[in-house]
């Protein structure tokens, strides 16, 4: 596709707003997307979906949430994504042993819903790797300080009722209404209508498709190699007058002057009708707690220290967490 005039640039974060740019004419640019497995296969189908104006960059946070409200107006994405506002706050826990009870299995299979309604179908993901045991906890990179200086002591607020109350010690909402809200989308509903609705204005998705390599001089692309993953051969788009590389952790693989490093997140989606908040955590353990994990197989080491699971409720009765290891 060629580049738009200097005096035309936008930033584009997506493939559906390159289509719906004023200078795009399908009868001259052409866009191809190739995807190596499925539509929202990986990380961008299994994220938590969170849209907070309270987050950094600043440069791009509020274009990206303003472009997120407006694509949701205009495409029904509260009813096909689940696009909606929630309450955000951070909350700090001591967990005594008395109170830990039995985990109930999360759903893992599309479709799953246990015998619960919902008005988004389920697509979810168990994260396991009980086998990276000698890592420690690693907190999410989701807040910078400028965005801690916004969180306002406050209490509880009664329909919060799917966190035990006794266990809290200090409550805080994030930011002042209006002015740093917090919005979410479902993740993978959301991608796959973006692809949608780029289809709809004449882009090309090909699934299946493992980019191997990107062919380049020092001053232009040329052309870009992938693998098709139903024959085995490998092809070439030629006539590539730019690439944009959206591969998540895998950039680095394909791009390596790009230096994109992957960041490994554990998810676990639970059914429950829950009330619309997502919350940040500090949640002290008991100094006697084995992990279930582990005490299935036998083992009697201690959990180290604090934990800060990410908790989101979600349309389609579902909470998200998620962590790092």
């Amino acid at each position: 596709m060629k580049k738009y005039p200097k005096e035309k640039e936008h930033w584009l974060i997506s493939t559906t707003d390159l289509t719906r740019h004023p200078l795009y004419n399908p009868e001259l640019h052409t866009i191809t997307l190739l995807e190596a497995t499925a539509i929202a296969a990986g990380a961008s189908g299994k994220a938590g979906g969170l849209l907070g104006l309270w987050a950094y960059p600043a440069c791009l946070v509020p274009l990206s949430y303003q472009l997120h409200r407006k694509l949701a107006a205009d495409h029904g994405g509260v009813e096909r994504w689940g696009y909606r506002q929630v309450g955000c706050a951070k909350l700090s826990a001591v967990v005594k042993s008395a109170s830990i009870k039995p985990q109930s299995p999360p759903h893992q299979e599309a479709g799953d819903t246990n015998g619960t309604s919902s008005a988004l179908p389920i697509q979810s993901t168990v994260s396991d790797e009980a086998k990276q045991e000698d890592k420690t906890w690693e907190k999410l990179p989701k807040q910078d300080e400028k965005a801690a200086t916004l969180l306002r002591t406050s209490l509880l607020p009664t329909d919060l009722n799917w966190i035990e109350r006794d266990l809290i010690h200090d409550y805080g909402d994030m930011g002042q209404p209006g002015e740093t809200e917090t919005s979410q989308v479902h993740p993978f509903y959301f991608t796959n209508a973006m692809a949608e609705l780029a289809q709809q204005k004449g882009v090309d998705i090909r699934l299946g498709a493992k980019v191997t390599k990107i062919n380049h001089s020092k001053s232009d692309v040329r052309s870009v190699d992938y693998e098709d993953r139903d024959t085995s051969e490998t092809r070439v788009l030629d006539n590539v007058t730019d690439v944009i590389v959206t591969a998540g952790p895998w950039t680095g693989k394909i791009l390596p002057r790009s230096k994109v490093e992957g960041l490994r997140v554990h998810s676990v989606v639970y059914n429950a009708d829950v009330s619309p908040y997502a919350i940040f955590t500090d949640i002290q353990l008991p100094t006697d707690y084995v992990p279930e994990h582990r005490a299935k197989m036998g083992q009697k080491r201690k959990h180290r220290g604090n934990v800060d699971p990410e908790i989101y409720a979600r349309p389609g009765n579902e909470v998200y967490a998620c962590g790092r290891l």
